[in-house]
């Protein structure tokens, strides 16, 4: 009956392979009776079954990328906010180490700031910025100028 038809043998194809529906009792007699068919039921259910497998494949590794776009977009947005955070207390650090309260800083004050303010010695480390370096920080930061308003920082 699976197979009297063309419709009927499709459908009997279909819920054998992909459903995995009674393979002993159609595709054993099948193949014990015509035993070219053994090679053709075979190669159908390995490419079904690989084909399934690989369609279930593509979809956990697209959502994988698609997570680890998603973490790379949140830890970007997490270093964008603690870096905002760094800047405003960099500001109000440069405001301690504004000792003529002018509202701006000199180099001086800030290598003042940078041997003797431990917690400005830290966040300069977290902007990998040493010593020697904070002459050129304060150069660019400042415009070149004796003096830098810190609040343009």
């Amino acid at each position: 009956r699976g197979f009297q038809t063309v419709f009927a043998a499709c459908l009997t194809l279909f819920s054998q392979i992909v459903a995995g529906d009674q393979w002993s009792s159609i595709s054993v007699p099948l193949a014990e009776h015509s035993p070219w068919t053994a090679p053709i039921m075979f190669f159908m259910m390995t490419t079904i079954s690989l084909g399934v497998m690989n369609l279930i494949l593509a979809v956990i590794v697209e959502k994988a990328a698609e997570a680890r776009a998603n973490d790379k977009a949140r830890k970007k947005l997490a270093k964008e906010n603690e870096r905002e955070a760094r800047m405003v207390e960099l500001a109000m650090l440069c405001d301690l180490l504004d000792h003529d309260s002018n509202g701006h800083l000199n180099l001086d004050e800030m290598l003042q700031g940078f041997d003797t303010n431990e917690t400005f010695w830290m966040l300069m480390q977290h902007f990998d910025i040493s010593r020697s370096e904070v002459e050129v920080v304060f150069n660019v930061l400042s415009g070149g100028n004796a003096e830098g308003n810190y609040m343009e920082f």
